[in-house]
């Protein structure tokens, strides 16, 4: 999978975790830590969306899963859907393009 990503320099994963309260309660936070371990270690540009109904939610995380992120975080609350789409096009026209 790295030598793939090496090959196409243009490209990046888009992770997408709906409702992360649910995995952050019911497994530890284990799936969460796989899976930015695996993309950290293979070196892999991606970026990380959840969707969470609780503020707090950083609060939540684990030190090793905070870690992960470096803060590099960016949290939007209460956000209208059309307003939240044009920001993330915006972000990623600014660091992907």
């Amino acid at each position: 999978m790295e030598k793939y990503f090496k090959e196409q320099k243009d490209m990046c994963i888009l992770f997408i975790l709906e409702d992360i309260d649910f995995y952050i309660e019911t497994t530890k936070q284990m799936m969460l830590y796989k899976i930015l371990d695996m993309l950290q270690y293979a070196k892999i540009p991606f970026v990380f969306m959840a969707t969470s109904q609780k503020v707090d939610i950083v609060d939540s995380f684990e030190k090793r899963i905070k870690s992960r992120f470096s803060g590099r975080m960016i949290l939007f609350y209460e956000e209208r859907l059309m307003d939240f789409i044009t920001r993330v096009r915006e972000m990623f026209t600014e660091n992907f393009t």
